[in-house]
């Protein structure tokens, strides 16, 4: 082979790789956008158009990291409940688990390792030890909660309430919620503000994830 003729070779050699590194970033960027469309257009289809915080939900992620009030939380789930018997009003829930740091760095090696801890009981045990807590972040809608972000946790979740868990409210009569002239009502040492849930003719929908490690409502 001539001199000209290697010197060929070695150019095509290095045009080919230069040609075929940049189709593969060009691939892998393409794959990511593709991704994130095709998700969007989901969301899109399932949060209505004109929903209160709908841009700040769809931004929202399996395995983000979010920060409230201080708090470090990793997203788990996305719910969408339904209400009424034509199933027209809808709310949105995140759940939220906060790790200890041990557990949480375990959770940064990998993604998934949340999923075997539920499956193999491990979550719940985590649970009572006080290494990971439950919570929910919540999306109101129009005539509902009027577009508010409720952040919400379980009665028995003691840091949630300032250390001090209030005391479970009692039943409260149909004649009483009938008469209020306001939608907040204080019961025993909790003030309440009642919302129609309609529960008869709720529909709990998981949209990825899980509602929670529990049975959902």
């Amino acid at each position: 082979m001539s001199k000209q003729s290697i010197i060929i070779v070695i150019l095509v050699s290095a045009l080919t790789s230069f040609v075929t590194t940049l189709a593969g970033e060009a691939g892998k960027s393409f794959l990511n956008w593709l991704r994130f469309y095709l998700r969007k257009l989901k969301w899109d289809g399932a949060i209505p158009k004109g929903y209160p915080n709908r841009e700040l939900i769809v931004k929202l992620k399996p395995n983000s990291i979010v920060r409230i009030l201080n708090k470090r939380y990793i997203i788990k789930g996305f719910n969408v409940i339904t209400h009424g018997k034509e199933k027209k009003v809808k709310r949105f829930q995140f759940w939220l688990i906060w790790l200890s740091d041990n557990l949480f760095n375990e959770w940064r090696i990998d993604n998934n390792v949340v999923e075997r801890w539920l499956k193999c009981g491990r979550f719940e045990q985590e649970v009572k030890k006080g290494n990971i807590v439950e919570r929910w972040l919540e999306f109101g809608c129009k005539g509902l909660w009027t577009g508010e972000i409720v952040l919400w946790a379980d009665w028995s979740d003691r840091e949630f309430w300032s250390g001090c868990t209030p005391r479970r409210p009692d039943i409260i009569p149909k004649e009483t919620l009938r008469n209020l002239k306001s939608n907040r009502i204080l019961v025993g040492d909790v003030q309440i503000k009642i919302i129609s849930r309609r529960l008869k003719n709720s529909k709990v929908e998981t949209l990825w994830g899980r509602w929670s490690s529990w049975e959902p409502p």
